[in-house]
């Protein structure tokens, strides 16, 4: 089922007026403010995994991609109330201790932080290494290597953040590599889960680039109150377009509950799900039903696989390429990035409110000093404020109030 809504646009990117005669834009409904833009020196560049927010402190937690002392990217932690950031700890580039992590942290138990590297952990498998995942703590900033990647069964580039079990003491995630090798080359990815008290790693799942399965699971999963994993493979399915797959963990038991079709619903399926009113929340890519096919927001019933289309995106005003994910905030809404398109073509923020599945383009990236290119989605903090970061350059953090 597909039901397009008419985009509104509630804020005027406000922008340096070169020469005379520009009449000023009119006040925007959403607030918008660059906290922090990155250097690419000892702070790090390319911030590109979500960041976590600790209620307790109300402090932020994030990645960078490169830049750190050691050239393999950081771990940061930022004070929005100071706008404030800490580089925690920098990875070296194809380290044993991994590098290049550019999937959101997770944050468990007493403040202790869980996260996924892409390259490094030793493996000569993979350039760089194979990556790994590791404990951080922020009080005493010590990371742990708990597990490193070998590209083969086991899996390889992490490219999916981590989810909990109910009791925190196990962690799931998907590799893009490894697994099974008939169908892709350099495999087709995996599901794996890590008990973090043994270190004791199995693989639940190999990827397979077939009509029954999926491949290239770049987006982590979540979790429902059963302890049943969903998750999104962006290529594979029986129209190779991508799937939406569950998995019980206790059970091995693996289901493909949808897959997109290029011009139907969508393709390719990068961002982590989101689980509210026990619906699945997403984005495609690309793909959907207009001429345009610069991808869709996608409702499913977990239960039947019942997939609507709330939304395509078309004509670039809008944003194009949703990939970071929906959060839910303020105003009955869900709250997203698209990273690119608009008149400047650095992307965009957006909302969807879910009783009427009306949406609303809220801020427009012009690429300079604001930043561009967010590609991980927000985050929901205190009093409505959302925070998110961009890539464009070296980097930016930002918050908005809708």
């Amino acid at each position: 089922m597909f039901r397009k809504h008419l985009a509104i646009r509630t804020s005027v990117v406000a922008v340096l007026a070169i020469g005379a005669g520009l009449a000023a834009a009119p006040a925007p409904a959403a607030t918008f403010q660059t906290l922090y833009s990155f250097t690419g020196g000892p702070d790090g560049a390319a911030p590109n995994g979500r960041m976590v927010l600790n209620a307790k402190t109300g402090l932020l937690y994030g990645t960078t991609v490169s830049g750190g002392s050691g050239n393999g990217g950081t771990v940061f932690q930022f004070d929005p109330s100071a706008n404030a950031l800490t580089t925690l700890y920098s990875f070296t580039l194809g380290g044993s201790k991994g590098s290049s992590p550019q999937t959101p942290l997770t944050l468990g138990k007493n403040g202790v932080l869980y996260g996924v590297a892409t390259t490094g952990g030793g493996s000569s498998a993979c350039s760089f290494g194979c990556g790994t995942i590791f404990r951080f703590d922020p009080a005493t900033k010590t990371l742990k290597t708990l597990y490193a990647f070998t590209d083969q069964s086991d899996g390889g580039t992490p490219e999916g953040g981590l989810v909990f079990d109910a009791t925190k003491s196990t962690v799931f995630g998907t590799t893009v590599q490894g697994g099974d090798f008939a169908d892709c080359q350099g495999g087709c990815g995996t599901v794996y889960k890590l008990v973090l008290a043994t270190k004791g790693f199995s693989t639940l799942h190999a990827f397979r680039s077939i009509a029954d399965d999926g491949a290239d699971s770049t987006a982590g999963m979540v979790v429902d109150s059963a302890g049943i994993l969903y998750g999104v493979a962006s290529n594979g399915g029986p129209h190779g377009s991508g799937i939406v797959f569950k998995l019980d963990p206790t059970t091995g038991t693996y289901t493909v509950l949808h897959g997109f079709d290029y011009h139907v619903d969508g393709n390719g399926p990068t961002s982590v799900l989101l689980l509210k009113g026990g619906l699945l929340y997403g984005t495609t890519l690309s793909g959907g039903p207009t001429a345009d096919g610069d991808g869709t927001i996608f409702s499913m019933d977990p239960g039947t696989g019942a997939t609507t289309t709330l939304y395509s995106f078309a004509d670039g005003n809008d944003g194009i390429f949703p990939s970071g994910g929906l959060v839910a905030g303020p105003k009955s809404s869900l709250y997203g990035t698209a990273k690119q398109g608009t008149p400047s073509g650095a992307g965009a923020i957006f909302a969807l409110k879910t009783k009427t599945d009306k949406f609303t383009a809220l801020y427009d990236f012009t690429g300079f000093a604001d930043g561009g290119s967010p590609q991980t989605g927000l985050v929901a903090g205190a009093g409505g404020i959302l925070y998110g970061v961009t890539t464009l350059g070296n980097g930016t953090i930002f918050k908005i109030t809708p």
